[in-house]
């Protein structure tokens, strides 16, 4: 074998041979590892990309990732910059295609690449990513098929398009801002799409029951368990739990801290049990390229990858914890207790958000209030 070649069968070798055999018989991964052992270069990501796109190749790649074969790269920002040349060239007029791929490259594509090396784009942000160029490319392809172009766009032409689509027809607003303020669109504006400002929350009894169930139900995950405490008792987003490291905990004589901002959390019993059960885990739910040199307090089952927000969401509701409604129950109870500043400091979130937190919390805490001395006037 080449060198190369060998250092991934010794990987692959290490895995659960019966994953490993159905990985091979069952996904286009045998073909690659064929291709791969047969070439005198090592492996390389400019390789790998000229492979059809599919979960064989992308799992590979995890593997050698993980296994140091291959470099680190961000590969949700690596599939979002193939999308975005993809998708943008299936607008056929050259002065649309280019609008709206300056539109991707240098609005979105320039801010994520600009972002540190060890913080990955989120799935959030690439869905948002999506959503914009997906409502820019149909915009720009409207105006051909209607016998003008974007530039002599009125403000009726933009409503009568918003009417006739989809909601997600908003999601061109941006677009439609940065065009105009180029000179490359008329005076037309997308207007923001109204939000409802009913928050979903939880009733206070029920998120205790909940609370109650995790710390004491010994039959469920501990990770499913440590997760939805973390919503419920701290308001942290379903992104940011996958994405927490073993490095945020602390174990000490005096109990466990959690660092979800800039001052740690003391978590209390039994919540630091569950904690410190999770730090004794070292293999993530990868059967076949598995590693336990991995950062993550919540492994998933890509090898050296976290728990993904989907698969952590659906985890959740499974046992009853929706994470919006859940998320803001605790944000709610939270900011009544603690001014924003500490709010801010403890949960790592910014100033301005915790201060608007306080401000809602306030407001529902006096209709809490007045709805109570209601009750007891009308006693007498």
């Amino acid at each position: 074998m080449h060198p190369h070649a060998e250092a991934i069968y010794h990987v692959l070798a290490a895995s659960d041979p019966a994953s490993l055999m159905q990985w091979l018989t069952t996904s286009a991964a045998a073909g690659m590892l064929a291709d791969i052992s047969r070439s005198a270069r090592p492996p390389g990501h400019a390789g790998l990309d000229r492979f059809p796109s599919g979960k064989a190749v992308r799992h590979l790649r995890k593997i050698l990732v993980a296994d140091g074969i291959l470099p680190v790269r961000d590969e949700r920002l690596a599939e979002l910059e193939r999308w975005i040349k993809e998708k943008t060239g299936q607008i056929g007029d050259p002065a649309g295609r280019r609008a709206v791929r300056s539109f991707a490259t240098w609005h979105h594509l320039r801010r994520l690449r600009g972002k540190p090396a060890r913080h990955h784009i989120t799935t959030e942000q690439a869905d948002y990513v999506h959503n914009e160029v997906r409502a820019a490319v149909t915009l720009i392809t409207w105006p051909r098929d209607h016998g003008t172009s974007l530039a002599a766009y009125t403000q009726r032409d933009i409503d009568d398009w918003l009417a006739g689509g989809p909601g997600t027809c908003f999601h061109a607003r941006t677009f439609v801002a940065r065009a105009a303020g180029r000179g490359h669109a008329g005076d037309a504006g997308i207007p923001r799409p109204v939000r409802s400002e009913t928050l979903a929350q939880l009733e206070e009894d029920r998120r205790w029951e909940l609370v109650r169930s995790l710390l004491h139900d010994d039959v469920r995950a501990v990770e499913d368990r440590v997760a939805g405490l973390l919503v419920l008792l701290y308001g942290q987003p379903l992104a940011r739990i996958a994405r927490l490291t073993r490095d945020q905990v602390t174990d000490s004589a005096d109990g466990i801290t959690l660092l979800l901002g800039t001052m740690p959390v003391e978590l209390p019993g039994p919540l630091d049990g569950l904690v410190r059960q999770m730090l004794a885990r070292r293999h993530g739910r990868a059967a076949v390229g598995r590693t336990s040199d991995h950062p993550w307090l919540f492994p998933g089952g890509a090898p050296g990858h976290p728990i993904s927000t989907a698969q952590l969401k659906t985890r959740l509701a499974a046992v009853g914890i929706h994470g919006r409604s859940g998320r803001n129950t605790a944000l709610m109870d939270l900011a009544v207790k603690l001014p924003p500043a500490a709010l801010a400091r403890m949960l790592g979130i910014h100033i301005s958000t915790a201060g608007t937190w306080a401000e809602r919390a306030g407001g529902s805490h006096a209709a809490y209030a007045a709805q109570v001395s209601r009750r007891a006037f009308s006693k007498f």
